[in-house]
């Protein structure tokens, strides 16, 4: 499926990270290393990020979230998805944005 746009989210370091966004139903490629978020909003234009996390195993980490319960509890609609191959540098930046936006799903989560 195709993304319905790009966001761009700032983490606390000020960098900006560029993401495609899905709607929160899309199903995508078991291998794909990537930062998701999981948000909320209006429209792709306004996200609120609900859960933060890193994967290299996009498809099967999105089918089988611990954090969906809550993910739905908080009306999250769409899935923001920054490529990124390098673990190392996946958990960087997927803690830049937790600190910058503290989701609520991530409390008492650390990567």
């Amino acid at each position: 499926m195709p993304s319905l746009g790009e966001y761009t989210f700032v983490g606390h370091s000020r960098t900006r990270y560029v993401f495609e966004v899905y709607p929160v139903d899309t199903n995508f490629k078991d291998g794909f290393a990537a930062v998701y978020i999981f948000s909320r909003g209006i429209n792709i234009h306004t996200q609120i990020p609900v859960y933060i996390g890193e994967t290299d195993k996009l498809g099967i980490c999105i089918r089988n979230h611990e954090k969906w319960p809550c993910v739905r509890r908080n009306d999250a609609m769409f899935i923001c998805i920054h490529g990124d191959s390098s673990r190392r540098s996946r958990k960087a930046r997927a803690q830049d944005l937790i600190k910058h936006y503290d989701p609520t799903c991530n409390l008492g989560q650390i990567l």
